[in-house]
């Protein structure tokens, strides 16, 4: 049986695809001539494709962002 994406609850549709951000600092160290990683973000944003709704809420189980949770 296959399995079915959720549905958004702002528009209805399948959510088949979300857009993820998940923002990460990174700085110019003089020193070295490289950029190295500062913070990462505490905060991810998932919203729908189709009407730009937060999914942050609805898609709550995957804490770490969708891409965490990739099985392919």
């Amino acid at each position: 049986m296959p399995y079915k994406p959720p549905v958004c609850p702002e528009c209805g549709e399948p959510i088949s695809v979300v857009d993820e951000v998940v923002s990460e600092t990174y700085r110019f160290d003089e020193a070295t001539g490289t950029f190295k990683l500062r913070e990462i973000a505490t905060t991810v944003e998932i919203e729908c494709l189709v009407c730009k709704a937060d999914l942050l809420e609805l898609l709550e189980a995957f804490e770490h962002g969708v891409c965490n949770y990739v099985a392919e």
